[in-house]
């Protein structure tokens, strides 16, 4: 293995930042150029969210069909077991229960 030389070189580089606007008018344009680059990052992020707005979408209309389906077969089983035990529940004179006045 053969020695060998490594150069190095080091730079500064001016990160001072710049001054504010000199006048009125730089700053009115300054304030713009705020103003549409604002703009830019909202559409930017209006692009990015779209594509999981619509997944979002989906998965909640997925959930809501679901509970309609379970909430809809339980009501009607209840609905049948409360016909069958109100049909099936007579008193002794032969009158169905749901007849009869409370006393």
């Amino acid at each position: 293995m053969d020695l060998s030389t490594v150069t190095v070189q080091f730079s500064i580089e001016d990160l001072t930042p710049s001054p504010g606007p000199d006048s009125f008018w730089d700053g009115i344009v300054a304030g713009w150029s705020s103003v549409v680059d604002t703009g830019r990052g909202a559409l930017v992020a209006l692009g990015w969210a779209i594509p999981w707005l619509g997944t979002l979408t989906v998965g909640a209309l997925v959930v809501y069909v679901t509970v309609r389906i379970v909430r809809r077969d339980t009501t009607e089983r209840v609905e049948r077991e409360g016909r069958a035990r109100g049909s099936s529940e007579t008193v002794e004179s032969g009158e169905d229960v749901e007849d009869q006045e409370p006393t």
